[in-house]
């Protein structure tokens, strides 16, 4: 007798254990001849499997560089990142020129600084900065507040703090530029008379008269050789030469005291020596430790105001003559 599947109904052959078609097991019990009359057969239910929906397939992350790779990763990503500091602001170094500063001597250093959004501390520290320079206590220091006039095509007048010791001045201006607050220090040099080229000058002012005053009567020229005669004819021989001198000495002299604000600027030394070099640069080191201290009296930030390298120069040579 033939078995028929209770799974799918396939008829079976009664040697059967599994159904031909699903693999079913097989017995008697599924037979449909075991029914009355008045009988339905019903199939035992077909269990349920449940299949799930393929899971998705991780996200790939980026590849990464090897230097990426290299670097320690910490297992908690920081939720907030605060952006980077900005650099400390670098000082601007200008070109020295050729002339005096406001006609108070040359400039043998320079360095500004712009310090954003702290222009309202312009007063307060301009007061920090005198008060702590006086407490330092420097030797020979002179502090003055000077209104300083610059003469171009405008006339134009500036505050500045100053500081004097020896043949070095260090001027500081300081004034709001917008938002920010502007700093700028210059360092000046007017070294001393020289005795040497006065001296000089002395020698030939008066060979020159010498030579002026015998140009009236010249000697009379003998055969014989004479000291006196050869001397006063080279003096009145160079007397007009250096007359020439002294009078492109004096408009030279004229045009100093007009633009330069020094009549005496070609009677000073063109170098400086080391001992001055040292006085300028202690004086500008000075100047910049106050105005650290001041910011951090002010509540700004210090460690902006420096200067580029790993110490104090000055230019040795003031100018050409």
């Amino acid at each position: 007798m033939a078995i028929i599947c209770p799974q799918c109904s396939l008829e079976n052959s009664e040697q059967s254990a599994f159904c031909r078609r699903c693999g079913t097991p097989l017995t008697q019990t599924a037979e449909p001849a075991t029914i009355g009359a008045g009988q339905f057969y019903v199939p035992p239910a077909e269990p349920v499997v449940q299949q799930g929906f393929p899971a998705s397939p991780a996200p790939v992350p980026p590849a990464r560089s090897p230097y990426e790779q290299m670097q320690p990763q910490s297992p908690y990503a920081p939720l907030n990142t605060a952006p980077p500091p900005p650099p400390p602001s670098i000082p601007l170094l200008t070109q020295l020129g050729k002339r005096a500063f406001a006609g108070y001597g040359m400039p043998v250093s320079r360095a500004s600084w712009l310090i954003a959004d702290q222009q309202a501390q312009a007063n307060a520290l301009l007061t920090a900065t005198r008060d702590d320079l006086t407490q330092r206590g420097l030797p020979g220091l002179s502090i003055n507040s000077a209104r300083l006039a610059e003469h171009s095509f405008i006339v134009e007048k500036r505050e500045y703090l100053s500081a004097h010791r020896g043949s070095s001045t260090v001027f500081v201006y300081i004034t709001p530029a917008g938002r920010d607050l502007y700093i700028a220090r210059t360092t000046t040099a007017q070294t001393p008379l020289s005795l040497v080229r006065v001296a000089i000058l002395a020698i030939l002012l008066i060979l020159m008269i010498i030579g002026l005053a015998q140009s009236g009567s010249p000697p009379a020229l003998t055969g014989s050789f004479s000291l006196g005669a050869a001397i006063s004819t080279i003096l009145i021989n160079f007397s007009l030469p250096l007359l020439v001198f002294f009078l492109v000495l004096i408009v030279a002299s004229l045009l100093a005291w007009l633009i330069h604000g020094d009549a005496g600027m070609y009677l000073r030394p063109a170098t400086l020596n080391d001992f001055q070099a040292d006085d300028a640069a202690i004086l500008e080191e000075a100047m910049d430790n106050s105005l650290r201290s001041a910011a951090q009296t002010t509540g700004m930030d210090a460690g902006k105001i420096a200067v580029s390298g790993q110490e104090y120069r000055v230019r040795r040579r003031i100018r050409c003559i």
